[in-house]
């Protein structure tokens, strides 16, 4: 028999009811209809149900921040920012929609446009930070994450647990009992980690862990991943040569860096900065061949650092480029090799400078904010930058680092001010000013896609532990720690800002390993773990992807799509698996906002890609694939089909 101590049997009852479900804290809630309807909301925003119908509850309009301008409502959706139908939002807005089983996430921003095509076009002007325009014609907006779940898992093909697509603040995939095994060239890592649980448990839901707390000391190098700074243990800025010689060597251990940025911040010299960089890790493959008789940077993970596309090593393009310039990008192993900038096509810096020959390549995995999301493509977007590096870059490994949350990056003024999140206490709510985080259906998109055409995906994120006690909370922090940036609001009473010593107000706490619950929701990186957990499924559960991956024919509703079959004749994307120059079926599809359907194939079976972003959440679609796959599916959501 097997005993517990009393600290985790009481920590375990906070996370499951006596039947073992998982208990949700921190969230509003409401039963209807035999749904259990789950949500987050932002200040000024809510979420009625009636009947089983979702209404969502938020200002018509808002006055501009210097009071200048009215600004009208926009209902932005879980896709990159896509913008809900028109029919849609005005049903979720009005007397209300029902949802199918899901998962949902809607961001409301308001700015002084007439419609959405005025506001794309006119973006700069009217939410660009130090355009002069933003702060007449925009305000702070509202989001809300929902969940409609009734225990069900969800979807049309291999079906998602219906705890993990619950809205929840935590990464609730840590408490849940769906572990995840990839295949050994694959990766999924995670920084943050819910303190209170066994470190063995906690080891089983990612591949790989960032190495910035001292438990992962007893765990091996190759079940981590470092961000490396210029820092020693003193917290002292050191040079290239020291970095090289305190480094990990594994092949296994997954390495990328900020040098250049620190680098810059601290010595105001660049573009040397980067080139100090670019020096750490062409000394770390020359200790890997040193020390591991490693022959080729692919039997490492060595990438870079997360500058190099700003200092000319990128190969990714944006979707809002000229198509022609998008089709000539996939057209051969060369023009892969480049990238189209201001009419021209220099090739990439990792391969002029030399870095190919002693390191891997990553992908930008940082959504950004507005600016990029409603502008450069979303879904399709990701798989054209999947081709195209795959293409230019076959023999090496492919990263892409993430960040669950957006930034503003000095562009939006949007997405730089933040929302108030509304966290529910016993009598009352905390409010506190943070960053949106991406919502599950980006995320899940994001890793699942990396790891079905590249090799790993991690998540960076700060090194806070985290309590599962809505009661540990911390003050906002956002953009420095100032006092109007968290609220209380006790029930039925109008909110005042949050003074720790009032005896009014709830007191902060600390959970285990000093431990604080997550000063804003983290929907997106428990969207990333689901689409790890998805490709596991058609990868280490029953390999239905290592043969081929094409673009296949098919239909939806009857209408037939007929993809390009590139050089090879054979439709297939460029992967890990193979090349196919002149593949530029996702540009007609972005084009003309078609579906996206890809087979695969392994040694067990094969299975079924599809998603269609355009369609809304509720569209009813009937699919018939080549490969004999017939199927009905609801929505816009990503789905996998075993086919056989």
């Amino acid at each position: 028999m097997r005993l517990f101590p009393l600290w985790l049997c009481c920590f375990l009852g906070l996370i499951t009811s006596a039947a073992g479900q998982f208990q949700n804290p921190g969230v509003f809630s409401v039963r209807d209809n035999g749904y259990l309807f789950e949500w987050i909301p932002s200040e000024n925003a809510d979420v009625q149900v009636l009947d089983g119908k979702v209404k969502l509850v938020v200002p018509e309009s808002k006055m501009s921040w210097n009071g200048k301008n009215r600004c009208r409502r926009f209902l932005l959706g879980d896709l990159y920012d896509n913008p809900v139908p028109e029919p849609e939002a005005a049903q979720l807005l009005g007397s209300g929609m029902k949802l199918p089983p899901g998962n949902y996430a809607f961001r409301v921003i308001y700015v002084n446009a007439p419609d959405f095509a005025q506001l794309k076009a006119n973006m700069w002007q009217l939410m660009g930070q130090g355009s002069g325009g933003a702060d007449d014609n925009s305000a702070m907006m509202e989001t809300i994450y929902l969940s409609v779940t009734d225990g069900k898992p969800v979807g049309a093909g291999i079906a998602v647990p219906a705890d993990l697509l619950r809205a929840s603040w935590l990464p609730h995939y840590q408490l849940l009992p769906y572990d995840l095994k990839l295949p050994a060239d694959k990766g999924f890592g995670v920084t943050r980690y819910v303190a209170g649980v066994p470190k063995d448990r906690i080891l089983k839901k990612a591949t790989h862990f960032q190495y910035i707390y001292n438990w992962l000391d007893r765990v091996p190098h190759n079940r981590k991943w470092k961000n490396i700074q210029v820092y020693d243990g003193k917290g002292q800025m050191q040079q290239p040569d020291w970095i090289v010689r305190n480094s990990i060597i594994d092949k296994g251990f997954i390495t990328i860096a900020e040098l250049a940025e620190n680098y810059g911040n601290l010595e105001g010299d660049c573009p040397r900065c980067y080139q100090k960089a670019e020096e750490v890790f062409k000394g770390l493959y020359g200790r890997y061949q040193r020390e591991l008789g490693v022959r080729s940077p692919a039997e490492t993970r060595l990438y870079d650092d997360y500058f190099g596309a700003l200092y000319g090593y990128g190969l990714e393009m944006n979707l809002n480029m000229p198509p022609a310039a998008l089709r000539r990008g996939l057209r051969s192993v060369e023009n892969a090799q480049a990238r189209y900038t201001d009419g021209g096509w220099p090739r990439s810096g990792y391969f002029t400078n030399g870095a190919y020959a002693y390191r891997n390549f990553r992908l930008a995995g940082y959504l950004g904010n507005l600016f990029n999301t409603i502008n450069e493509g979303g879904v399709y977007k990701n798989l054209y930058n999947l081709e195209k590096v795959n293409l230019a870059v076959p023999d090496r490994m492919l990263l892409k680092n993430g960040w669950a949350a957006g930034e503003a990056l000095g562009i939006d003024r949007v997405t730089g001010a933040g929302t108030f999140q509304r966290l529910r206490l016993g009598n009352g709510d905390i409010l506190r000013l943070t960053v949106n985080d991406w919502p599950i259906h980006t995320m899940m998109g994001e890793s699942f896609f990396q790891l079905l055409l590249g090799n790993d995906y991690v998540l960076w994120n700060s090194n806070i532990p985290m309590s599962t006690n809505p009661n540990d909370f911390s003050v906002s922090w956002y953009g420095g720690k100032d006092d109007w940036k968290t609220k209380w609001q006790p029930r039925g009473k109008p909110a005042e800002i949050y003074q720790e010593g009032k005896p009014s107000h709830p007191k902060p706490g600390k959970g285990p390993e000093g431990s604080v619950f997550p000063e804003m929701s983290l929907q997106g990186e428990t969207g990333a773990f689901v689409g790890a957990w998805l490709y596991s499924q058609i990868s280490s559960v029953s390999d239905r992807v290592s043969k081929s991956v094409r673009y296949c024919n098919f239909s939806v509703n009857g209408k037939s799509y007929r993809p390009s079959g590139g050089s090879k004749g054979d439709r297939s994307l460029s992967s890990r698996v193979s090349q196919n120059p002149g593949q530029d079926w996702i540009v007609t599809a972005f084009e003309n906002q078609y579906p996206i359907c890809i087979c695969t194939e392994g040694k067990n079976g094969k299975a079924v890609i599809y998603q269609n972003p355009g369609t809304g959440l509720t569209g009813a679609q009937e699919i018939s694939v080549e490969n004999g796959l017939k199927a009905q599916v609801t929505g816009n959501r990503l789905q996998v089909f075993y086919v056989d």
